[in-house]
């Protein structure tokens, strides 16, 4: 069992291949040059949300920019989970970025509909520089975070997480008698899985499962394989993705097509967070763009 992130970064960072057939052209693409440096760390992978680093008066002219990008802003920073968001990414050296205020929002949401509950158990499936896990651990919104992934994103998100200073155990289950366990040793706050160990997570009594720009970058075999792992777990699932995409390799991923069939729809429209981006053509320049096809979020129950 691999109860720390040394150990945990050691195993990964020796077998980068564990994952391939998990990966959709997308991914293929994005980890063909990925390598391990330094022992345990990775470096040049790309092709996920992005870690901004902080710089003098980054936090004024992110706000700035999150202001006149979020129509709602004003509810993200008075949320405390902006406040928490600030703080863990303090300890990670980056600033409050977009993608770190999307997940505000998404935090927001789930606490308005009662989702953020201690007694509860999320996993989420393919969180992009440990986002929602670290926003879920600091805020202690979840009796345990499972987090999938691929093995090279994994140890991407490991750089971020051990900064978080945490004092409960980390887990990352290489079998499913591991995860079983794991699952039902309060010690552990966060469980890791690679990708091609999802299965661990079938019939295992989850209650929400979150998936943000994920299921957009796989392909059409592997998102079925989740919708079963879920419907298994007679869970909710929250998911925030491309309305339409088309993958290097031609894969062509439709959410009103993900296999919905048996779910009850809480809601279902265009995500208000996932309308437009902002980024910086030099230092104090502000530049506002849409994305590249609509983005839509729905929370079901299945």
């Amino acid at each position: 069992m691999l109860n720390n992130i040394q150990s945990i970064r050691r195993f990964l960072a020796s077998d980068l291949k564990y994952d391939h057939n998990q990966k959709s052209s997308h991914w293929i693409s994005h980890t063909a040059n990925a390598k391990v440096v330094s022992d345990t760390r990775i470096a040049d992978i790309d092709g996920f949300s992005s870690r901004t680093p902080r710089f003098p008066f980054s936090s004024f002219l992110h706000k700035r920019a999150q202001k006149r990008t979020f129509s709602n802003f004003d509810l993200a920073i008075e949320s405390p989970f902006y406040k928490i968001a600030s703080d863990f990414c303090l300890a990670q050296s980056r600033a409050i970025d977009v993608d770190v205020v999307r997940h505000v929002f998404t935090f927001i949401l789930l606490d308005n509909y009662g989702f953020l509950n201690k007694s509860k158990i999320a996993c989420v499936i393919g969180d992009g520089q440990a986002n929602f896990v670290s926003l879920a651990i600091k805020s202690n919104s979840f009796s345990k975070i499972i987090s999938v992934n691929l093995s090279e994103v994994l140890l991407s998100d490991l750089d971020l997480i051990e900064k978080l200073d945490l004092r409960e155990d980390i887990g990352l289950a290489t079998n499913v008698g591991e995860f079983r366990q794991m699952l039902n040793d309060p010690r552990f706050s966060l469980i890791m899985l690679r990708a091609t160990d999802s299965q661990f997570l079938t019939n295992s009594q989850i209650d929400l499962f979150v998936n943000i720009a994920s299921f957009q970058e796989m392909n059409e075999r592997l998102v079925e394989s989740y919708f079963q792992i879920i419907k298994s777990n007679d869970s909710w699932l929250y998911c925030c993705n491309r309305e339409h995409k088309k993958l290097y390799g031609g894969e062509i991923l439709d959410f009103s097509l993900y296999p919905w069939g048996g779910s009850e729809t809480l809601f279902d429209e265009l995500c208000p967070w996932h309308k437009y981006f902002y980024d910086f053509k030099s230092i104090s320049l502000f530049r506002r763009g849409e994305y590249d096809g609509l983005i839509r979020h729905r929370l079901a129950k299945f």
